[in-house]
Order: structure tokens, then sequence, then C-alpha cells
């Protein structure tokens, strides 16, 4: 696993994964030290050009897991550029690496002070510094698309998503903004990469329905596991999108079955 910023929370992931056979690879600012003492294997980057980037790109290439736990730099649309220093340094080389897996490791902080209580998916977002607005505000996918009518059709009146700038639409508290260029392959959900997102939604089996009668492919009909409901649909450019009804957010029970 290559880890990108191994600070406080992956230096506590690190133990775990090395006890389970992985090899981490972690970047750091300056010390190095740290992450040797830790078990993982440092690379040297600050964020700019000076460092082991050339290591980095690499390492990205190698990856079977990455995990991305540095902050945005500013808040602001992705639509504008992209805040993600990672992204905008090795957005190409992550789009030619094949990993098994790619995470992004917020911060609890995008909750706010909750007096030491505990916080979940389900927690409103509540941010007080401008570090956490900034990450909140980031919280944005960029989707390529070859045509960005037909994306603004199936986003904003398929789905019902709301518009929230230039084909560029709301989910609760993230974004996802069409980026014009080649279609992506077409490839299947459970392959390698990148390969679905999920929307959470109150009505799994009544949206997958009228979208099946609207033209859109289905790729697995609604089907429950535990307290979820969910479904896979494509969208225009091949996209795969989960379709999820969680009971802890409709406040309804899932249909079994």
């Amino acid at each position: 696993m290559l880890i990108f910023g191994h600070g406080y929370s992956a230096a506590a992931l690190t133990p775990r994964l090395l006890a389970e056979g992985w090899q981490v690879t972690g970047t750091t600012r300056s010390d190095p030290d740290r992450l040797v003492a830790a078990g993982a294997a440092p690379l040297i980057w600050s964020g700019d050009d000076n460092g082991d980037e050339d290591r980095i790109t690499e390492a990205i290439a190698r990856a079977d897991a990455i995990l991305v736990s540095i902050a945005p730099d500013r808040a602001g649309p992705l639509a504008e550029g992209p805040a993600d220093p990672v992204i905008a340094r090795f957005g190409p080389a992550l789009l030619q690496a094949r990993p098994r897996w790619v995470g992004y490791l917020s911060s609890t902080n995008v909750y706010g002070d909750h007096g030491g209580g505990w916080v979940d998916e389900c927690t409103p977002p509540d941010p007080g510094m401008a570090r956490a607005r900034a990450r909140l505000a980031d919280l944005t996918l960029r989707a390529v698309t070859a045509d960005t009518d037909a994306f603004a059709r199936f986003y904003g009146e398929r789905l019902g998503l709301k518009p929230d700038g230039p084909h560029a639409f709301r989910l609760g508290e993230s974004r996802i903004v069409a980026a014009e260029g080649p279609a992506p392959a077409r490839a299947g959900w459970r392959e390698r990469g990148l390969r679905y997102m999920t929307v959470q939604i109150f009505d799994c089996d009544g949206l997958t329905a009228a979208l099946e009668r609207q033209g859109v492919e289905v790729g697995m009909a609604p089907r429950t596991i535990g307290q979820v409901r969910y479904s896979f649909v494509r969208d225009p450019d091949g996209n795969w999108i989960e379709l999820s009804e969680r009971a802890s957010l409709t406040g309804k029970p899932v249909r079994e079955g």
C-alpha cells in the first residue's frame, strides 16, 4: 500500500497492515525516521516539485492499494482546478495505475466539536476550522464525459440531483462535475480500479425500475445485505453507480430478497 501523508492516522494503520502481510510505503515532508520506526518505507514529498517524485511515480505504478490522507490546499470546486495536491501533481500517473483499491482518508474535524461523543456517516458535517471546511468543500468527483448534455440529462433529470454549477450536481455534501473528454473504456463494476460510486437514495426498487424503463442499463437488480438494499446502473459514459437504500439513513426497514 502507498500512503500519501503518513501522519497520525496512517501511523496507527500501518502496524495492522504489516501484520496482514502488506508492504507499506508512505510519504512524509521531512521525517523519514518516523516512518521507518513504524515499519513503512519513506518517500520525501512536501507537496511541491522537490523530493522523491520519480520514486513516488514508480510506487504509484506498483501499488496494489493507494490511500490519500493529505488535506486539500484550498476550498473551492474541483471544476476550477484540483485542490487536492496529490491529484494536482500525480494525476496522470494515478490515471495510468491499476490498483485494486483507492481510498481517501478525511478527518473527523469535518463534523465539528462533539465534546468527545461518537460521530458516524449519519452525523451532519459542521466544520469549524478553515482546514476542515476545505476538506468538506473538496468532496467533489470529476467524471470524464464525451457528451456533457447527456451527462446533465442523466444526473439531473433521471437521478433527480440538484444542479450546482455548470454541468455539476450536488449529492448531499458532495458534488459531481462533468469534465469533457473521451469516454472511459467500459468495464465491469467488479474489476480492478475505481469502478463505481455510491448514491444514497430512499427507494432502490422504485428508482431502479424507473431508470430501466427509460433505457438505462441495469447491471444488477436490487438485492439486500443486512439493512442495505442496493443495485447497479450505468450512466451514459459507462460509469457504474451503486444505488444504495440504507435503513440507517432512510429511517425505514429495507425490502427483503
